[in-house]
């Protein structure tokens, strides 16, 4: 690891140091076909423990450059000065990609739509969430909020004061769809659906010397997974009839995505993954070699499933319980409980699939004596 890491270091060149958890660094590296690619780290902070580090926008300059993201919302001027920065005309920006529909990732879009004039390439499943449709939202839930909000973690107050501007704005866009069957973005990049962590999710493999990975795939922390539940939420305005769409959401869908990034990193053992965090934190470069890294996260998985299964094992427990008995304290704050509980459903999700839990009631979760969940995630198939 600490050969990989030294001649990562040798390929980059620093533009602009920012501070140590990455906000407002520049980087530059030429891939080994001679492609540049320009990592742009935006402010990223939303309090607490939670932190994720600088969210990392890439200026791809191929023949038809292209980058991908757009960081949090408020922060598209910080990122025009960064593209300024690196010599790359504003211009000549003519096509954004988003990695999945997160507000961290898709939060400045609107603004350098406008901005720029940029074409906006997603999968399918983002131009579907990104819509208000008062018309169709469940009972309880905020008619401004799109699909795929409806089953946001956010406390109330963190909705009022980051999204109401974002949803609205995202509504107005024009999407063009990118799957792993077209090829837009030019000869030798090849797109892959990358599910779970959120169902619209994509990695972007660059001849194939680096793969752009988004949120799948990140140093030190585990990406949070999306919830079976969310499906059936919102299986009215996605498109039902393809059963690959409702196989995008859950735990087992992300599972999934790491064993098919496990085998392109055994397939390409030299492949550089670029991560959407984390990947300058701590004052110091974190990259990773891509098969290790998803196995690592693999692993924490079935250990999580493990310890949730020990905390429901003598009696019934409710989401909150469970929660508190496996969080650290610290990680329950603000934003964090919200987290949190998401982390917990998704995998009491794969645990009753499994056969290792059943619900008591609507509240309450306890174990079946089974064991089967390590077995049930080894078997899963690379998506």
């Amino acid at each position: 690891m600490k050969k990989e890491i030294a001649m990562f270091k040798e390929r980059v060149e620093i533009i602009r140091k920012g501070d140590p958890s990455g906000n407002g660094m520049i980087f530059k590296l030429i891939t080994p076909g001679g492609i540049e690619i320009f990592g742009l780290g935006t402010k990223n902070n939303y309090g607490g423990e939670w932190d994720l580090g600088a969210t990392w926008n890439y200026l791809v300059l191929t023949e038809e450059p292209f980058l991908v993201d757009t960081g949090r919302t408020g922060t598209c001027d910080a990122l025009l000065e960064m593209i300024e920065t690196t010599g790359f005309p504003i211009q000549s920006l003519k096509t954004i990609v988003l990695s999945h529909g997160h507000e961290d990732h898709d939060g400045g879009l609107p603004q350098l739509v406008e901005k720029t004039g940029a074409r906006v390439l997603a999968h399918p499943i983002y131009e579907k969430l990104i819509r208000l449709m008062p018309e169709n939202v469940p009972e309880g839930i905020n008619k401004n909020f799109p699909p795929s909000c409806w089953h946001c973690p956010m406390p109330v107050s963190f909705v009022d004061e980051n999204c109401a501007e974002y949803h609205k704005n995202r509504h107005a866009l024009t999407i063009e769809n990118i799957n792993e069957f077209d090829h837009p973005l030019g000869e030798g990049i090849k797109i892959l659906h990358l599910p779970g962590h959120s169902p619209d999710g994509i990695g972007i493999v660059i001849n194939p010397d680096i793969v752009l990975v988004g949120d799948n795939v990140l140093p030190h922390i585990s990406p949070m997974p999306s919830k079976n539940e969310s499906f059936h939420l919102l299986a009215d305005v996605l498109p039902v009839d393809d059963r690959e769409v409702q196989k995008a959401f859950g735990l087992t869908a992300y599972l999934r995505s790491l064993k098919k990034l496990i085998e392109l990193g055994g397939e390409q053992p030299d492949i550089l993954a670029l991560p959407g965090h984390r990947f300058y934190y701590y004052d110091q470069w974190n990259d990773f070699d891509l098969k290790t890294r998803a196995q690592e996260i693999v692993i924490h998985h079935i250990e999580r499933c493990g310890d949730i299964l020990d905390i429901v094992s003598q009696e019934p427990k409710t989401v909150k319980a469970i929660m508190t008995a496996h969080f650290d304290p610290s990680l329950l704050k603000g934003t964090g409980a919200g987290m949190a509980k998401n982390e917990i459903q998704s995998h009491l999700e794969l645990l009753i699939d499994s056969s290792d839990i059943t619900p008591v009631d609507d509240q309450q979760f306890l174990s079946t004596g089974k064991g089967c969940f390590e077995s049930y995630i080894q078997a899963l198939e690379p998506w």
